[in-house]
């Protein structure tokens, strides 16, 4: 058998004010590889995905506080194949307005949160890996609502970022640093 649903609230009531943290300590400073509209995968429902270029074994915080509602990290493997798309080590966080954070490409048995856990801004979720459909290792990180049991809806989001006095849209091919 084979199945598939959308975690997540259709009811969700995304806040476009607010403001997130880097997913990563304070100080470090990774580029993005792919962005939103990201011509690789970040399309369709994944368009107001993110991808920090972050090598394996990087330390991945809560972007923003909420619950683990999911927890996946027992994929070794990942490639640029249609195979690994479903086989991706993962981390969902539902935040406080309904929306769900999803972190995706988590090493192997590199999650350090459990599920019903409540997380605060920067906690320590794990550290980043090369599982599931991707070129390389990195973190993907988006924001959406579930639409029904099978779609999504993705939301643009800011950052706070080092040097910046306003938030910001993350821009692919740029570097940002966690202040």
């Amino acid at each position: 058998y084979r199945w598939h649903w959308c975690y997540g609230r259709n009811d969700a009531n995304h806040d476009p004010q607010a403001v997130y943290e880097l997913p990563y300590a304070s100080g470090q400073k990774y580029k993005i590889v792919q962005g939103f509209h990201g011509t690789f995968s970040h399309f369709g429902q994944d368009d107001f995905a993110l991808d920090f270029g972050m090598p394996e074994g990087s330390q991945v915080m809560a972007a923003r506080a909420g619950t683990v509602v999911f927890v996946c990290q027992r994929f070794s493997e990942g490639a640029p194949q249609e195979y690994y798309r479903n086989r991706v080590n993962t981390v969902r966080i539902k935040h406080d307005d309904g929306t769900m954070a999803e972190y995706c490409h988590f090493r192997f048995n590199g999650v350090e949160v459990k599920e019903g856990e409540r997380v605060q801004v920067g906690h320590l979720l794990g550290y980043s890996g090369h599982t599931g459909y991707a070129a390389g290792p990195h973190l993907h990180f988006l924001v959406y609502k579930a639409v029904d049991g099978h779609h999504r809806q993705g939301f643009p989001i800011v950052f706070k970022v080092q040097g910046e006095s306003e938030p910001l849209i993350l821009q692919e091919g740029r570097v940002y640093t966690h202040p």
